[in-house]
């Protein structure tokens, strides 16, 4: 039986409380299977779109599994749209997804000219506003949309957690994603278990005062980033309890700070801004933009990375200010690239058509407590010369 093709929520419409399921039932499934249904809007087999827009407010509903809409499937769109619309104050108590879950994929969550997504919860797992089990294909916060202050009491993702991959994320037009929360995992607002395609935040946008207990303050994929494009935006504030204050993922491809981005007063155990146990293979700072005052407990206060490919900081940029307890105020690096070598060799080749480049820049007030490299710490490389010049390109 084919799913519901849409679902929405208009004109000004308050849903609080919401006490009725839609459900696609079986042939053989008895009507008194919806009794046993724990979401507020459930949708038994899958859903195009649900649009919330007008100013209208999907709030204060409570369930077990999701709190306000739950669906067994895929979902092709949620949008909310316009000043006023909103989800906001839903919780699901035991499962994940406080405002919104569902079982397959997302093709787009977007929220767009002033809408928002606030104070939902998942009490005992992740997703504090949404879960998706399978991939996400975008993600879009566009013209002033925030979110704000969602939490994720018991796993990853304070605003979002998938179980697979986030391809895409755009922050844009001075929209916010700010407060929320991974008590009890990693991610404090986006969460992806296998892959953060690209991230854009830009147009100032704020990504700040988002929090996770283990891994990146506000964006973690467990396996690989694509890239982190940040233009002419405030990243602030957020705080990760492991690795990783704003980023954490096993390999990432791309950090970019640009335009007069400020990614300023971070923290961390280790890796005040960005942390990988693999390869980073490029991290650029450019455009007068500036990392400072960003803080480890251990190494790396701004970035504690195993391997670096390419660090390129020009065009009036400053790293300044950052401090770490141990090694490397601004960067601590285990190995340069290439790594994945179990030699234990203390060689101090660098690897060839690798390039780490510092010009009209300042690098100032950086400070390493108790180690090395008040800025910048490379602690071994780990590799022997013929095993750099064998795996550097040609």
């Amino acid at each position: 039986m084919p799913g519901i093709s849409s679902f929405g929520v208009l004109g000004g419409t308050s849903v609080s409380v919401l006490a009725y399921y839609i459900l696609n039932l079986l042939p053989d499934e008895p009507a008194s299977a919806i009794y046993a249904l724990p979401a507020g809007l459930f949708v038994g087999s899958g859903l195009d779109q649900l649009t919330i827009t007008g100013g209208s407010a999907v709030s204060n509903n409570a369930g077990q599994s999701s709190g306000a809409v739950e669906v067994l499937g895929s979902v092709g769109r949620v949008e909310l749209a316009g000043a006023g619309s909103t989800m906001a104050n839903n919780s699901a108590s035991r499962g994940p997804g406080g405002a919104f879950s569902c079982s397959g994929d997302l093709t787009k969550l977007v929220l767009r000219d002033g809408a928002s997504v606030t104070g939902n919860e998942a009490t005992l797992a992740g997703g504090g506003a949404f879960y998706v089990g399978g991939s996400v294909g975008s993600v879009q916060l566009l013209n002033g949309s925030k979110a704000v202050g969602n939490t994720a009491g018991g796993g990853s993702g304070g605003l979002l957690s998938a179980a697979d991959t986030v391809n895409a994320t755009l922050v844009t037009a001075g929209s916010a994603v700010e407060g929320n929360r991974a008590l009890g995992g990693s991610g404090g607002a986006l969460a992806a278990s296998l892959r953060l395609g690209s991230v854009n935040v830009s147009a100032g946008s704020s990504v700040s005062s988002n929090a996770a207990t283990l891994r990146g303050g506000a964006l973690w994929a467990g396996q690989a980033v694509g890239e982190v494009v940040l233009e002419g935006v405030t990243v602030g504030g957020n705080a990760a309890g492991q690795e990783g204050g704003v980023l954490w993922a096993a390999n990432i491809e791309l950090l970019a700070v640009l335009n007069g981005s400020t990614v300023v007063n971070n923290t961390a155990f280790s890796g005040g801004v960005v942390g990988t146990t693999g390869h980073l293979a490029l991290l650029q700072l450019a455009g007068g933009s500036t990392l400072g005052g960003n803080r480890a407990q251990l190494d790396g206060g701004c970035a504690a990375v195993l391997s670096l490919g390419t660090l390129d900081v020009t065009g009036g940029s400053s790293l300044d200010s950052n401090n770490a307890q141990r090694h490397g105020g601004c960067l601590a690096v285990q190995q340069l690239w290439p790594a994945n070598s179990s030699s234990g060799s203390s060689s101090s080749v660098i690897a060839v058509g690798k390039d780490w480049t510092i010009q009209d820049a300042t690098v100032t007030g950086n400070t390493a407590r108790d180690g090395v490299g008040g800025a910048l710490a490379v602690l071994g490389l780990g590799a022997t010369e013929a095993e750099v010049r064998e795996r550097s390109p040609r």
